[in-house]
């Protein structure tokens, strides 16, 4: 009142409210209705659901069961309440409907029975329309209200079937109902007859199924039994002609199921097998006569014995037998008769069969005069024998032996007869012929039987009656000649004496032979053998080395008027002059038997050279070098070869004089040769050397590491050592070196040698400092098109950039922004340089990944301008609040529109970069709450569509 005022400002901070949304929205279902809720919230950080039948959860995505136990829909409502950071809330409810279940039930007038069952189901479920009979025996399905249904059990068990009634409402919703039938198994029972035809008497075999309470049977032939799933009943048939028998079964089972079977079987009447031989033994081989004798045969089988059969018909039959064995042998004879029913008897006898007789021998049935036959007797089943051979002899022996001659010219022919008798009196005859042949007579003779190797002896050859001729010299070579004098050359490569068999083996035409031999003895041969050094420089020393074989006596001569008896001599041999000379080295060997053998060799002994020269002076300083050289060899056309020590040569007789180019000791040397000897003569010489000079030149710079590569221009040096400044040494003669520390380096060099040393210092090393590039990027994933990513730049020592952003742009800003235009994973390389065009490279492999995806959320308030409407437009990121716009990325198409609680449209805008200002018709709206419609595309194509209510606060 006394105008005085005053005035107080206070900060007001807004928090974002949270954009609650959820789903599923407005769903049903029947129960129990499981339900997996998925929030799908912005800015909210804890939820609190209520699902209105007093249960809660403060899960982010709960997971909740509906209930509903009566016979009406029951809606849920569910409510999430979202809280953001600072406590702002909001919420959003959706509804839930759970449809009632039905109530299947139905009755039966199904009692346990035997197979087959017929069961009528009468339906008495509530609340369902719609219905579904499992009879649960794999026949199909039926829909109706009420059914009946027939139940078969084919197996050897109860049979418990279970009905299932599946009852559904109008919502799909199902219940289920089950009752079960007893069926007791019907019993089927089979006869098996075993056999089911047979001739009189037969056993036959009844089977049929076990498990029956009871067995009742009835054989047909006016007998039963009451017991036995197995039974043997015996049939008889004394008739002449087929039986039938019908045979019946009643069987009971334990549930009082009977079934009855029936079956039969056919009997039939035998006939008699009757037989007699016409004698019951014979020698062999014989042939027996039998005569049939059976009565009602329709068919005769006869068995042998002796592994053979026929079927004959006829009163009489006759069959051939052997016996190959050594003792009598009885045989069964077995005779099986048919009739026309196919019934048999059949009925044996034994016959004796004495052994078999078979004469037979072996001998050589031809041969030369006198030859001795051995007869060997292969008789089977005889014991007695006789012997005819032809010539006015005989014998009673098992296995004869007789001496044939022929003193003939001719062949000559024997008959030889064997009788071979049993002891049953049986006996067996056989006859061969014996022819003989004339013999020829060997005689050989020889004109000398002992000499050398090699020894050629001369043979005569006396024999008569010969046509041809074998010559075994036994030296393992042989002839067929057929003169009367033939030569053979013997040899003998061993050390003793070897004595030969030589024999002749004549034939004549009958190839009938006779043979002569005498010994021929062969001495051993002697090979007269050495080896030596056969050329040389004179004087040497030739090693003889005996190799001679079959030796026992030496004699050398060794060309120069020289001889020897020893076994291995040593000989000197000498040339004086200044021309090669030749000379023969002989060996005669001779053996303890007389034989002796010759061997030479050539021996060449070369002349030599005498080398000698003189060189002057002996010693001297550089740069006098010049040395004179004067040759005192001898005479003679030598070849001469001057090595002067520092890697020059001459072939001259006379160099006169040699200059040397350094300093050092060096070794002359002359070296006279012929084409075979030489000789060599060494003198030393001095040339010292002078002071070293140590010199180089170097202005090298570069980014570290720098390598430089140091020549060495020193003179009269051999060891170095190099100070490269940087605390680097190097005793190479021309380094290569790097530097890797940035400065620069002063370079100083130490030549030494044999005269001493010498330092240079001198020469600049300039290597600059390297940058090191380095960087970070966000954010790391971006949505296209309109995210952008920031580089930044932490780069060391750099004054220039080069960026490459990993989709074929770049840039040389020092903090650049990115924005990529298409999908996929990008690395980003920086290449950071220096004034001095340094450079370091640093990059990060997929360091962003740019996805076509989109997303748009909406706040719950905002806080528009009081001082007047704005054209909507805000800068992203901005929190004044003042204009109700969305955050986004991705957005293609996109339309927004503003409601009040009355539906009345506000505000629309299809730009997503321009939003509500708070304003209508110029008028700042009231502070309430509003709704909001959102509607569009992303750009990878899907639509979106989105509602709420936000609040306007003033």
């Amino acid at each position: 009142s006394y105008g005085c005022n005053d005035a107080d400002t206070v900060n007001i901070s807004f928090d974002v409210v949270p954009s609650p949304a959820f789903l599923p929205i407005d769903t049903n279902g029947c129960p129990p209705l499981i339900v997996n809720f998925i929030n799908n919230t912005i800015g909210g950080v804890s939820y609190q659901w209520n699902f209105s039948d007093s249960a809660q959860s403060n899960l982010t995505n709960p997971t909740y069961t509906f209930i509903n136990n009566s016979t009406i829909d029951i809606t849920y409502y569910i409510e999430m309440v979202a809280t953001s950071t600072f406590g702002c809330k909001d919420s959003v409810t959706h509804q839930l409907t759970v449809h009632p279940l039905p109530t299947s039930s139905f009755v039966d007038d199904g009692v346990p029975s035997c197979s087959p069952v017929t069961v009528n189901f009468t339906n008495i479920s509530s609340g369902a329309d719609n219905y579904l009979w499992d009879f649960g025996d794999g026949t199909p399905t039926a829909d109706t209200t009420n059914t009946s249904h027939t139940f078969i059990n084919n197996t050897n068990l109860i049979q418990y079937f279970e009905v299932k009634l599946i009852a559904y409402n109008s919502y799909g919703c199902p219940d289920t109902s089950i009752k079960y039938i007893t069926v007791y198994p019907d019993p089927y029972y089979t006869i098996s007859v075993n056999p089911d035809s047979a001739c009189h008497p037969a056993n036959v075999q009844l089977v049929t199924q076990p498990g029956a309470s009871s067995y009742m049977w009835n054989f047909g032939d006016g007998t039963s039994q009451s017991n036995g799933f197995t039974i043997t009943h015996p049939y008889f048939n004394t008739t002449n002609n087929n039986q039938v028998f019908t045979i019946e079964l009643i069987g009971t089972s334990f549930f009082g199921c009977i079934d009855t079977a029936y079956s039969q079987i056919v009997i039939s009447p035998k006939p008699n097998a009757v037989f007699n031989p016409q004698s019951s033994s014979e020698c062999s081989p014989a042939t027996f006569t039998f005569t049939n004798n059976s009565i009602g045969a329709y068919i005769s089988h006869w068995y042998w014995g002796d592994g053979t059969d026929e079927i004959q018909n006829n009163l009489t039959v006759n069959h051939y037998y052997t016996n190959n064995l050594n003792i009598p042998i009885t045989i069964n004879v077995s005779l099986v008769i048919y009739n026309n029913f196919g019934c048999f008897d059949s009925t044996s006898l034994p016959i004796v069969v004495y052994p078999n007789i078979n004469a037979d021998y072996t001998a050589d049935t031809i041969g030369c005069t006198p030859i001795t036959v051995n007869f060997v007797n292969q008789s089977t089943g005889s014991l007695t024998y006789n012997w005819d051979f032809g010539d006015g002899t005989f014998s009673t022996q098992t296995n004869p032996q007789h001496i044939f001659v022929n003193n003939g010219q001719n062949d000559t022919s024997y008959n030889v007869i064997l009788i071979a008798t049993s002891n049953y009196s049986c006996n067996d005859t056989i006859s061969k012929i014996i022819t003989i042949h004339p013999k020829p007579i060997a005689n050989i003779n020889c004109s000398q039987f002992i000499g050398c190797t090699p020894f050629n002896a001369q043979f005569s050859n006396n024999s008569v009656g010969a046509t041809s001729f074998l010559w075994n010299f036994g030296d393992n070579t042989t002839s067929n000649s057929s003169s009367n004098s033939i030569n053979h050359l013997y040899t003998n490569i061993t050390n003793n004496p070897i004595s030969y068999n030589s024999l002749l083996i004549i034939t004549n035409s009958y190839n009938c032979s006779d043979s002569s031999a005498v010994v021929i003895t062969v001495y051993p041969e002697v090979n007269a053998i050495f080896i030596a050094d056969t050329a040389n420089c004179s004087p040497f020393n030739s090693q003889f080395i005996n190799l001679s074989m079959g030796a026992s006596n030496y004699l050398w001569n060794f060309g120069d008027g020289n001889t020897s008896t020893s076994f291995q001599p040593v000989y000197q041999y000498n040339n004086n002059s200044n021309h090669d000379i030749d000379l023969i080295a002989t060996l005669t060997a001779t053996s303890a038997y007389g034989c002796n053998d010759s061997y030479s060799l050539n021996i060449h002994v070369w002349a030599v050279p005498d080398a000698s020269f003189i060189a002057t002076p002996a010693t001297q300083t550089l740069p006098n070098s010049l040395v004179t050289i004067d040759n005192t060899s001898s005479a003679g056309t030598w070849n001469y070869y001057w090595d002067f020590g520092d890697g020059s040569n001459s072939n001259f007789v006379e160099p006169d004089n040699h200059t040397y180019s350094t300093f050092g000791n060096f070794n002359i040397s002359l070296i006279v040769s012929s084409a075979h000897c030489s000789d060599t003569a060494v003198n030393s010489i001095q040339i010292i050397a002078p002071t070293p000079i140590a010199e180089f030149s170097i202005n090298e710079f570069g980014c570290a590491p720098l390598t430089v590569q140091f020549a060495n221009q020193s003179q009269y040096a051999n060891i170095f050592l190099w100070d490269f400044g940087d605390g680097g040494t190097s005793t190479s003669e021309n380094p290569l070196y790097t530097y890797t520390n940035f400065g620069d380096f002063s370079v100083q060099l130490t030549a030494s040698g044999p005269g001493g040393q010498d330092i240079k210092t001198g020469g600049i090393v300039h290597v600059f400092q390297n940058p090191v590039a380095y960087f970070t990027v966000a954010p790391t994933v971006v949505f296209l098109p309109a995210q952008p990513i920031h580089c930044f730049n932490t780069s060391e020592n750099a004054v220039s950039f080069i960026w490459d952003f990993g989709d074929g742009t770049s840039s040389i800003e020092t903090n650049p922004s990115h924005q990529y235009t298409q999908e996929g994973e990008f690395t980003i390389i920086l290449i950071a340089s220096t004034i001095n065009q340094c450079v370091d490279t640093f990059s990060i492999y997929k360091a962003v990944v740019a996805k076509s995806a989109g997303q748009i959320n909406f706040p719950s308030a905002f806080s528009p301008s009081t001082s007047g409407p704005n054209d909507g437009h805000y800068t992203p990121g901005d929190y004044n609040n003042d204009v109700f716009h969305p955050v986004f990325v991705g957005i293609d198409e996109y339309q927004l529109s503003i409601f009040n609680r009355w539906g009345e449209l506000l505000f629309e805008s299809n730009d997503p970069n321009i939003g509500w200002n708070g304003y209508y018709r110029e008028q700042l709206c009231k502070q309430d709450v509003y709704v909001w419609k959102a509607k569009g595309k992303f750009i990878n194509g899907k639509t979106f569509f989105k509602a709420g209510d936000l609040t306007l606060i003033r």
